[in-house]
């Protein structure tokens, strides 16, 4: 099996892939900020989190073409995406989230 490590990392993802970023204040920000640097080499990748505390980047605008933003809960971030069209409040659906497809 081949290690992830910060020179390949990008290699595990692909486009159409869910990726669940870490909630709360334990959300990794510097390496989801270098996700971000290469997110528009990627298509329909859904970013799914219950609720980050602070930024939340991902849901910027420039990136609505290439992340879908699923969040459980709204934050600021979250919510102005939502407001936009960019993003979907899925606290309705999230025990059907962990029940019926994989995060």
């Amino acid at each position: 099996m081949k290690q992830i490590n910060k020179n390949n990392w990008h290699e595990f993802i692909r486009s159409g892939y869910r990726l669940f970023f870490g909630s709360g204040a334990a959300c990794p920000q510097k390496l989801i900020g270098e996700f971000l640097k290469v997110a528009e080499s990627y298509n329909n990748l859904e970013i799914t989190h219950i609720l980050t505390l602070g930024e939340t980047p991902w849901a910027d605008a420039r990136y609505a073409e290439h992340l879908k933003v699923n969040a459980f809960f709204l934050g600021r971030g979250t919510r102005e995406a939502v407001q936009r069209g960019d993003a979907d409040c899925g606290c309705s659906r999230s025990a059907e989230e962990f029940t019926t497809t994989f995060l």
